[in-house]
């Protein structure tokens, strides 16, 4: 299987896609690392994350492009979007709920068999939006997958 990673940075708020990686019929993507930061002068600000499910990938955002972590691969058939989206993505399942204040950076590894995987459906993929923050402090934003 492929690896890649992606990076991305969008404005936190609520109820606002950070990143998002979808899928196809074909491919799913299954993330088994990431990371969350701010690259924003250092403040008191809490946001709420969420990591779930969507099955409707919205509209907007900002394409972006993928690295194959080895050189030779070939490129990722999975596509990656960071907000800001004109009609946010239809969310479904929550897997994992971060809350985390802007001066810190959070971190998750699967255990190996435990990687967050996509449905094998069109537009239906895994995305980490801000739930609820204090204020608009800018989130950075890892991801690595394989599919």
């Amino acid at each position: 299987m492929a690896k890649y990673g992606v990076e991305g940075q969008t404005p936190a708020g609520t109820n606002l896609t950070i990143i998002m990686i979808t899928g196809g019929a074909t491919v799913r993507p299954k993330w088994y690392d990431f990371m969350i930061g701010s690259d924003a002068t250092p403040a008191d600000v809490a946001t709420e994350f969420s990591i779930a499910r969507v099955t409707d990938a919205g509209t907007g955002g900002t394409a972006l492009t993928e690295a194959p972590i080895d050189s030779l691969t070939v490129a990722a058939t999975g596509a990656a979007v960071q907000g800001t989206f004109s009609a946010e993505p239809t969310y479904s399942t929550r897997l994992m709920n971060i809350a985390l204040n802007q001066r810190a950076t959070f971190r998750w590894v699967s255990a190996p068999g435990g990687e967050l995987i996509t449905a094998a459906t069109a537009a239906n993929g895994l995305s980490c939006r801000s739930i609820a923050s204090g204020g608009t402090p800018n989130v950075n934003m890892t991801i690595f997958w394989e599919e």
